[in-house]
């Protein structure tokens, strides 16, 4: 019940936070940026579509910087300057995409550098998962015994 529990707050905060990065998205930027360029809707309407887009990739950010934490403190340096490396070259090339070819603008800008920071968090995952979980795991979540060793036979 308190796995489940947490496990509800956790996706509640998700949703919170992205809901009010998108729903408030002028109001914080006009805040971030001062009154006078807040002014200027050339500015501020691509601006909005960007921290709007952004705003889904919310979490994969969150748990890009715990991986990368959690790996520096097992005293592995290298995993997460991989996990930017690959961000970094999936976000040049998804901009040559989404920006110069398919002429999407500020938003496709905003798509790559989406899509770029969850292809850098899967990598840290999947690196973290191997380096940072024992073979049994944690033991929090009782694992299943094949059937023929719960039998006691083979």
């Amino acid at each position: 019940m308190p796995r489940t529990f947490l496990r509800h707050v956790r996706d509640m905060s998700r949703r919170l936070a992205m809901l009010v990065l998108v729903a408030f998205a002028p109001l914080l930027l006009s805040l971030y940026v001062g009154a006078e360029t807040a002014s200027n809707a050339a500015i501020l309407a691509p601006a909005v579509a960007y921290v709007r887009i952004r705003a889904l990739s919310l979490p994969a950010a969150l748990l890009s910087g715990v991986l990368s934490a959690a790996l520096l403190g097992a005293k592995d340096s290298l995993t997460p300057l991989l996990g930017s490396a690959v961000a970094a070259v999936c976000n040049v090339g998804l901009d040559l995409v989404g920006v110069v070819l398919l002429r999407q603008g500020v938003p496709g800008a905003a798509w790559a550098t989406s899509v770029a920071q969850c292809a850098g968090t899967l990598s840290l995952l999947l690196v973290a998962r191997k380096k940072l979980v024992p073979d049994g795991g944690f033991g929090l979540v009782p694992r299943r015994r094949p059937a023929t060793a719960a039998r006691g036979g083979g």
